[in-house]
């Protein structure tokens, strides 16, 4: 389970869709999209995004934040066993310190900082190609 803030970009969703139908035999990925808040301030957008995600998100869930330990390949199929799996995007403004505080990890894509409809895009593509690692198949090629 993906939950993530804002509105999913076209063009991205397409691709994640795409690899969602590949790797459907081999686990399953859902979606949880949270309309971004149109509070006034950063903050107060960030604490009503909080009560969404704390509601939605399946616990234990990891975070993907720009201030996040790196994440690699085996941390992420390591976190892929683990029944059910969440993770957790942020809307353009962050995250809460609460959503930070209850996640049970706490990663980074890069040292980049990526739109929350990228990071969704890169953390499916990454989901896919640790699920394809699973089965023996030679992705990418």
């Amino acid at each position: 389970m993906i939950v993530s803030v804002g509105a999913p970009n076209a063009h991205l969703a397409a691709y994640e869709q795409e690899l969602v139908r590949k790797m459907r035999r081999i686990c399953a990925v859902s979606f949880v999209e949270l309309a971004a808040s149109r509070a006034r301030t950063p903050h107060a957008r960030r604490r009503e995004e909080a009560k969404r995600i704390l509601r939605a998100a399946v616990h234990p869930y990891a975070l993907l934040d720009p201030e996040g330990a790196p994440l690699d390949e085996e941390m992420l199929a390591s976190w892929m066993r683990t029944k059910p799996a969440c993770f957790v995007i942020g809307g353009p403004d962050g995250v809460d310190e609460h959503v930070r505080r209850q996640a049970a990890r706490c990663w980074r894509l890069g040292a980049l900082v990526h739109s929350h409809a990228l990071a969704r895009a890169i953390l499916v593509e990454q989901l896919f190609r640790v699920a394809m690692a699973a089965i023996g198949h030679p992705y990418p090629r």
